[in-house]
């Protein structure tokens, strides 16, 4: 049986092991990743073998760590539905795939190119990830559609005659390579014009895309570790704030 003494005994051996990445103590998410992650267990447990592990007495431990804004699956459809029919709502619409569908950072969308969305839009190859890490990443069949719409009808509206030879997949009005700043700007514009009251009180980016979709994901039961892959992270416990951003929207629907 996993009693009390064994889930206290686990979790003072996380506090006490080295961070595998810098060989520093491991942070007080990381902790409370683990913690989080058992209560979860507990719960699988109770409800599918009646079994109930020992860990009611666990607390997570107090961390200061910046507030991020996640946006609600109801909150990134209003933004697709904020985006326009022309070219450059195509785009945006390949944008929101790109950055939430697939969870990319800021630069690995910039810096994709037409040969590195593969198997007919049903994978993405991310070759200028942090540090220079290359990853393979599935596209989703709901953000599918919004990828090929934007390939086949939107990109070559936005071709200019003179560049006809432009290799970059994210395209801007003058056929160039679009910069952040401007997916940025765009991105707050869909803001603006979404019709969900709840997201206009929100402070969003590119990268509250990548959080939500892994926030998501978690929620919907996938393992931390596939999140670690599908993120491009070096470490799990780079994914562990994950873990600690759910445990503060427990009441709330994500």
């Amino acid at each position: 049986m996993v009693t009390k003494q064994i889930t206290k005994g686990y979790i003072e051996f996380i506090s006490e092991r080295p961070n595998f990445r810098t060989g520093d103590k491991v942070s007080s998410i990381t902790v409370n990743g683990h913690i989080h992650m058992l209560k979860r267990f507990s719960k699988f447990l109770w409800r599918s073998k009646n079994i109930r592990l020992s860990v009611d007495s666990l607390s997570c431990l107090s961390v200061q760590t910046p507030q991020r804004d996640i946006l609600s699956i109801e909150e990134i459809q209003s933004l697709f539905d904020a985006c326009e029919d022309d070219a450059i709502g195509l785009r945006d619409r390949a944008m929101l795939a790109m950055y939430y569908g697939c969870a990319l950072r800021r630069n690995e969308g910039v810096n994709l190119d037409m040969v590195d969305v593969v198997s007919n839009s049903a994978m993405v190859h991310v070759k200028f990830g942090k540090n220079y890490k290359q990853r393979i990443v599935p596209v989703m069949d709901s953000m599918r559609g919004h990828i090929l719409n934007y390939i086949e009808e939107g990109r070559p509206q936005l071709i200019d005659d003179k560049r006809t030879n432009e290799k970059a997949f994210f395209l801007s009005q003058r056929g160039q390579r679009v910069q952040s700043q401007s997916l940025l700007l765009r991105l707050k514009e869909l803001q603006l014009k979404s019709t969900c009251q709840s997201i206009k009180q929100k402070k969003i980016g590119l990268h509250t895309l990548r959080h939500s979709i892994a926030t998501h994901l978690l929620q919907n039961g996938m393992q931390l570790e596939s999140i670690s892959t599908f993120l491009g992270h070096s470490s799990l416990e780079s994914t562990q704030i994950y873990t600690h951003i759910i445990s503060t929207l427990d009441d709330k629907k994500i």
